[in-house]
């Protein structure tokens, strides 16, 4: 559910980021709340916004949205649910059943989507119902003018541990007729963080500043019910003692916001907002920050952790406990003491250490201060990522696939410069509509993946190798990998690929590929990217210019466009492409090489068996396709090749579930 690229047609909101599919959700026009009788409540509309930290059109729609509603605050409040949907969401995690039921509620299957008092916003802007850019002054305006009998107050405390508030809400008919609502009235009633400001994006879509966010239903989704009806000034009166959630960000940003709604029409009828009250007397704010010191380049492991940590509060700060973690493994503690005022700051140094080749995760984190929890926890923690060569080198030939890793793995050996979070291995477990194997060619069952699909425009990601030894190798060292790529539309999502004998102090471009250059198959138009056998190229380099270094290292860079995904294999250095091994066909032989009039291909089975032969050219583009018919034991296929011109073409040869991929020089 909730593919937030639905068609793949999302508007910007000052520019268009995909050509719109129009018809994406049901369109809807604000309509008239009922009229008091000769009374009218104090007005208060509500906006209510189903948004995902790593959707990009909500990174596009959201800044003038929230703009529209900072400028009407005192016409208008929001309510903002952070889905499950289209990726990671931390928020989300929080409190997902809660959220599913407000999506259930309205029905909304794609993000970003929102309501005015409990209606969809319309189609008006030539983008989709739902979307909060078509939201405009007049529409804010209509709905804050239409009159309403019903009034709602609200206001909360904090109690002074911060582990629990109180909240009073009354709902009161103001008219001079009784309120009979359509269907069943309820009173419902959310915890919001008003502002979250992470200090890096939490998701992929770019965004870090997250407004009004939902974080508790009270006492939960469903709400309270009201009496089927209200009398003329008749008030229902209600307090609720709210356990304060564990995962709450910020206790300084805490908010409620109560509302009326009806569920015969999804009608809010009015709502109300209690504004965040003063942290408690006694509770500080530290803030944390990397001041590690680290070797220079690649090659250099030293690492001397170190964490500063600032007072951001009015209350002293006499004690702390920091400590930190190398990719998720077992912490190291130490505890501090002094005093800082507001805006002071001490650094924490602990024992010097050397990193492992490969990435390496650090994280840092404030557990308390003075001896209690820190009230704003979004600052308290610092994540950096180092990456530093291996000083072995690998022999070459040097072969690299991805088949041990499990799906959203990355090799630990590589350096991962990814600040997306959207580049890992795939299999076919990635979708339940992939049914096929995603290694290249089709011959491995796993890849790596660049999901350009989701990842923001102009965002660069880093796949740097071992060091690989090259004294061995002579000058008819090459580098071959395997790609798979698909533009969207039209798309300039870009790889290039570069080599260091530096240990990375420099680099050296020596292939570069961008959208329609970069492509393997027709753009796509709908969903993401998963590339079948034949969408496969194989790519050769020559690394004749580094046959006199010691060792190289091989970068894979990419820059996304927001378009399509691509996918990388069977990463090697050698004098000669590395056949394909997963999967083999038997006793695999093929002759005359070079080639003129056909190829002999001679193979084993252990059954009767059709095999397909598909042949491929340099660019990767399928030029026949032979089928044969093979007989358990010895086979000999005889491939015609008379009508190819002079050149290398790759040979894609399947059978049953075996597959093999082969390059051939034809002559003539």
């Amino acid at each position: 559910m909730g593919n937030y690229k639905f068609t793949r047609s999302i508007i910007k909101t000052q520019m268009f980021m995909k050509n719109f599919t129009k018809s994406l959700l049901a369109g809807g026009l604000f309509l008239a709340l009922p009229n008091a009788v000769n009374a009218q409540a104090p007005r208060l509309v509500l906006a209510e916004e189903f948004t995902q930290a790593s959707c990009g059109p909500c990174a596009s729609q959201n800044p003038a949205f929230n703009a529209l509603l900072d400028a009407n605050s005192s016409k208008i409040i929001s309510i903002k649910y952070q889905t499950s949907w289209p990726g990671f969401d931390p928020m989300n995690l929080h409190n997902p059943n809660e959220v599913q039921t407000r999506v259930s509620y309205y029905g909304v299957s794609g993000v970003p989507n929102a309501r005015v008092d409990g209606v969809i916003v319309p189609n008006d802007c030539n983008a989709y119902a739902g979307a909060p850019a078509c939201l405009n002054q007049a529409e804010i305006d209509q709905a804050y003018n239409t009159t309403s009998p019903i009034a709602v107050s609200v206001t909360h405390t904090i109690a002074a541990d911060l582990t629990s508030a109180t909240v009073n809400v009354t709902v009161t008919n103001v008219g001079t007729s009784a309120f009979t609502p359509n269907g069943a009235a309820y009173l419902r009633l959310a915890l919001v963080e008003e502002t979250i400001e992470f200090p890096t994006p939490p998701g992929s879509n770019g965004e870090a500043d997250f407004y009004s966010v939902m974080r508790k239903m009270v006492p939960n989704a469903l709400g309270t019910a009201l009496p089927a009806s209200l009398a003329p000034g008749q008030m229902v009166s209600n307090q609720f003692t709210v356990a304060m959630p564990s995962y709450i960000y910020n206790y300084g940003e805490i908010a409620f916001v109560a509302f009326v709604q009806t569920d015969g029409d999804k009608k809010v009828h009015n709502a109300d907002y209690s504004a965040p009250a003063p942290v408690p007397a006694g509770f500080a704010d530290a803030g944390c920050a990397n001041a590690s010191i680290y070797g220079s380049g690649l090659c250099d492991a030293n690492f001397t952790p170190a964490i500063t940590i600032t007072n951001n509060s009015a209350t002293t700060v006499t004690s702390a406990t920091a400590q930190y973690s190398l990719n998720g493994g077992a912490a190291v503690s130490q505890s501090w003491t002094g005093s800082l005022a507001q805006g002071a700051s001490a650094t924490i140094t602990f024992p010097a250490t050397t990193l492992l080749g490969g990435s390496t995760a650090f994280q840092a984190n404030i557990m308390t201060v003075n001896g209690q929890i820190d009230y704003n926890t979004l600052n308290n923690s610092a994540v950096s990522n180092y990456g530093f060569l291996d000083p072995n080198l690998q022999p070459t030939p040097y072969d690299k696939g991805f088949e041990a890793l499990s799906l959203g793995q990355l090799p630990a050996e590589f350096i991962i410069n990814d600040p997306s979070g959207r580049v890992f291995a795939v299999d076919q477990g990635i979708s339940s509509a992939v049914t096929w194997a995603l290694g290249g060619f089709g011959g491995s069952a796993k890849s790596i993946r660049v999901d350009f699909y989701a990842i923001q425009a102009g965002v660069e990601s880093e796949i740097i190798t071992e060091k690989i030894d090259m004294s061995t190798i002579g000058a008819g060292a090459k580098l071959y990998f395997d790609n798979a790529y698909a533009q969207y539309q039209a798309e300039n999502d870009m790889l290039d690929v570069a080599v260091s004998d530096d240990c990375g102090a420099t680099w050296t471009s020596v292939w570069n590929r961008a959208g329609s250059t970069l492509a393997t198959a027709a753009p796509v138009g709908t969903g993401r990217f998963y590339p079948v056998a034949g969408q496969w190229h194989r790519q050769e380099i020559s690394l004749a210019a580094y046959a006199n270094s010691s060792d190289i290292v091989v970068r894979f860079k990419t820059t996304s466009a927001f378009g399509n995904c691509l996918y990388l294999d069977n990463i090697s250095v050698n004098t000669t492409p590395v056949s394909i091994q997963e999967n083999e066909l038997t006793s695999l032989s093929l002759y005359p090489v070079p080639a003129s009039d056909f190829v002999n291909i001679d193979f084993t089975s252990v059954s009767q068996e059709s095999v397909t032969v598909t042949i491929l050219n340099q660019l990767g583009a399928i030029v026949n396709t032979v089928e044969f018919g093979a007989n358990e034991g010895n086979n000999t296929l005889r491939l015609d090749v008379s009508a190819l011109s002079s050149g290398v073409y790759t040979l894609d040869i399947r059978g049953n579930e075996k597959n093999s991929i082969r390059k051939i020089s034809v002559v003539k």
